[in-house]
């Protein structure tokens, strides 16, 4: 999928930084089903340890994405 509109800076830094939060929603989703899995040649547990800071992570994507937003004036001013 892509998209071929030509966007300013900010606007499309605020695409990426939607589309990062996006990600971090899918990736949490699948790590909540994810405490410990077992292959043939050995077993994990404590799977989810990478992703402990993930939700600390959406937020701080969140505020980045509410302050690119404020610094957006263009749409403030309607």
């Amino acid at each position: 999928m892509f998209f071929a509109d030509d966007l300013p800076l900010d606007e499309r830094e605020y695409v990426v930084v939607s589309a990062e939060i996006d990600l971090y929603r899918k990736a949490q989703t699948a790590v909540n089903e994810l405490t410990s899995y077992t292959t043939d040649a050995m077993a994990v547990s404590h799977g989810d340890k990478p992703f402990a800071n993930l939700q600390q992570t959406i937020m701080d994507a969140e505020r980045r994405r509410e302050q690119i937003w404020y610094k957006m004036i263009r749409y403030h001013l309607l």
